[in-house]
């Protein structure tokens, strides 16, 4: 089995560039286990190579491919994400203000506007986290 540190690269192996590539030619001189990994990839790609070498995606499966790819990013699902991260935390901020003595100061304009502006730095924040987890 090839070490675990360079199983990734060696599928890159015919890729990547020669600087990178000389550095792990330094690793397959010393290591038996991945220039073995190495050897069975290539005889893979080969006999794959060989056996899909003349295949032809037809017309029908193309279009039904390009059908199920969305054409056009909406705006509603962000808009919707960002609305309901509002309503969240707007609550919770009017719930936390609600027990602060100085609530009396605060009118429900400012709450309202600290509220959104609350939202739209959770939801920047945020974000990347949720996006990064589908």
């Amino acid at each position: 089995m090839a070490c675990a540190a360079f199983e990734d690269r060696l599928l890159d192996y015919h890729e990547m560039a020669a600087a990178e590539r000389a550095a792990l030619d330094v690793h397959l001189a010393e290591c038996a286990a991945c220039r073995e990994y190495l050897e069975v990839l290539a005889a893979l790609d080969a006999g794959l190579t060989d056996l899909y070498a003349g295949a032809r995606v037809s017309a029908e499966f193309r279009n039904a491919m390009a059908g199920l790819t969305p054409q056009k990013l909406s705006w509603i699902p962000e808009l919707l994400d960002f609305l309901g991260w509002t309503a969240v935390i707007a609550f919770l901020f009017g719930a936390l203000l609600y027990f602060i003595p100085l609530r009396v100061l605060l009118t429900p304009y400012v709450m309202a506007a600290c509220a959104i502006a609350a939202s739209a730095a959770a939801w920047i924040c945020v974000r990347p986290l949720v996006e990064s987890e589908d």
